[in-house]
């Protein structure tokens, strides 16, 4: 992505569309600084003053527990990463309030982002056996999802009747899973018209404007048969 953006900028390209990683505060800030329009969106960086489109992540995640929650679980986990990203920090802040309002044990597996696919399925193998009786797991993002899927058929462990399934942004994969996982969706397409027509107030007006915009729009949970009747 770094290099891709610096690319970019030395070709005179206008304006930017970033879903930012860690490691770009630097690029970005000096996308800021020269008065090419910017735009962040899925996460945003709190030590950069950009606009923003993306959803509530605290909220969504708390809603898709409660979700689990209303269904009778009582040991709910959660399945993320180390990221300090701030969409899987605000997801893991929406399990740990639904998990405190229900007055229930947390279960967090933290898998290493850097080694996510080498460590994945063994991390989250022996996470299943370590704790035997969760019913209702919450992956924060779907390649979790499909790793944690993968590894729940090798074990046999039956959806939803002994582990209910949630997983954080549906895809196609997630859909046609049998049974089909239950899965925050993001409203992408109404993400991408704020962020087009933010980009283009900016593009005319021929420099990043002063005044930036934290926009958050509300996800939606379809319920599909890994969470139950």
């Amino acid at each position: 992505a770094l290099e891709l953006i610096r690319m970019f900028r030395d070709r005179g390209v206008d304006g930017y569309i970033i879903c930012p990683t860690e490691k770009l505060e630097e690029e970005i800030s000096q996308l800021k600084e020269e008065n090419r329009p910017v735009v962040l969106f899925d996460r945003f960086l709190p030590a950069i003053n950009s606009h923003y489109v993306g959803i509530n992540n605290e909220q969504a995640m708390y809603e898709a527990c409660k979700h689990l929650a209303e269904k009778n679980r009582k040991n709910i986990a959660l399945i993320t990463t180390d990221s300090k990203q701030t969409q899987m920090l605000s997801r893991l802040e929406g399990y740990k309030r639904l998990i405190k309002e229900q007055k229930l044990k947390e279960y967090v597996l933290s898998i290493p982002y850097e080694n996510r696919k080498d460590r994945l399925q063994s991390d989250f193998e022996n996470f299943i056996k370590k704790y035997p009786k969760l019913d209702g797991i919450c992956f924060a993002t779907n390649y979790l999802a499909v790793g944690g899927l993968e590894v729940m058929r090798k074990l046999g462990l039956k959806i939803p009747s002994e582990i209910a399934v949630i997983a954080f942004d549906d895809n196609e994969v997630l859909r046609l899973f049998q049974p089909g996982i239950t899965a925050v969706e993001q409203p992408l397409e109404e993400m991408a018209k704020l962020i087009i027509d933010r980009l283009l107030v900016d593009l005319k007006l021929g420099k990043s404007s002063e005044k930036t915009i934290h926009k958050e729009i509300p996800s939606h949970l379809i319920v599909r048969e890994s969470t139950g009747d």
